[in-house]
């Protein structure tokens, strides 16, 4: 399992539009889950906030959502940076795409009702690796935090 992401994530040759396709949704679920494992307690409110937008961004199956989902924990795992998805998201994502991203990490940050200062810290570090501008950076978390019950 982990070649296969290896090879959607990291491709040596170019790939077909579908697989393109799948492995930025999969970076992005990625993106997610490490906003939401930052306070070290990736809870089912952050999971299922996850599911919600995946279902709402990509409209998605639940069970490939679930598959996915699986597969993007096991990737992040594994991971030791952002880097690796943040420059897949970087060359095939356009700047409001992006800044789409940041609002999706700030929706699992807010999911458990509380900002935890890793969870900030990494949708911080994620903006900057996507080079989405701080006022765009603070725009998405003012507007995640607005939408809120």
């Amino acid at each position: 399992m982990i070649e296969k992401l290896k090879q959607l994530l990291l491709p040596e040759t170019q790939e077909a539009p579908e697989n393109t396709e799948e492995a930025i949704q999969l970076a992005c679920l990625i993106m997610m889950i490490e906003t939401g494992k930052a306070d070290h307690d990736f809870d089912e409110k952050e999971l299922n906030t996850v599911r919600k937008v995946a279902l709402d961004v990509y409209g998605l199956d639940e069970n490939t959502i679930d598959k996915m989902i699986m597969d993007a924990k096991q990737a992040a795992d594994d991971a030791t940076s952002l880097y690796e998805f943040t420059s897949l998201i970087n060359e095939n994502l356009d700047e409001e795409q992006k800044y789409r991203v940041i609002q999706s990490m700030w929706r699992v940050a807010f999911a458990d009702g509380q900002i935890d200062r890793y969870e900030e810290h990494i949708i911080r570090r994620a903006a900057d690796l996507l080079y989405v501008e701080h006022a765009r950076f603070i725009e998405a978390k003012l507007s995640v935090k607005e939408a809120l019950p």
